[in-house]
């Protein structure tokens, strides 16, 4: 079953239907899952400047007014907003990269295709255990059912099977 597998995962690299309806989809989810990030992203940057903001009023009232009579609660409150911008700026540079990976997700229709087509030699190179494994990953369930000639059309190759199989791609709905 595990060779069969590898081959129907190859042929689809033959199929440029498909590989073209799997980069729509793949785009459409990459823009689903960049929105939030992306206004996550202009939250921090605004929550950024009000604190820039507010510190600077902190740091014009310092150099106004003798340091020694500055408080100790004014002190603190401006080390307090220190942290927290220095933080925001850690956050913001997360989502920045994080943006910045799922922009580039490869979408190139011959990468994806060679890709496939390679696949069933890059997994024979690998241990059964890891084959098993990678294979586990990549399907949630299989499902073989005989072909009724005298309904469905069987293609004409050598390579053609008189089962019908349908896979489902784990995580993928």
């Amino acid at each position: 079953m595990d060779d069969c597998v590898l081959q129907i995962i190859g042929e689809i690299g033959r199929h440029t239907d498909v590989i073209k309806a799997a980069i729509t989809a793949s785009n459409e989810e990459k823009n689903k899952s960049l929105r939030p990030l992306k206004s996550k992203l202009t939250q921090f940057q605004r929550r950024h400047t009000e604190l820039s903001e507010k510190f600077q009023r902190y740091l014009k009232l310092v150099r106004k007014t003798d340091s020694e009579h500055f408080g100790q609660e004014m002190l603190a409150a401006a080390e307090n907003l220190a942290k927290q911008k220095n933080e925001l700026e850690q956050e913001i540079e997360r989502v920045k990269i994080d943006i910045a990976y799922r922009e580039r997700v490869v979408t190139n229709e011959k990468v994806i295709a060679n890709a496939l087509l390679t696949f069933e030699q890059a997994v024979k190179v690998l241990p059964f255990d890891d084959q098993r494994k990678l294979l586990h990953l990549l399907l949630q369930q299989i499902r073989a059912n005989r072909l009724n000639p005298e309904k469905e059309l069987l293609p004409a190759d050598s390579q053609t099977w008189n089962i019908q199989i349908r896979y489902e791609l784990a995580g993928i709905r």
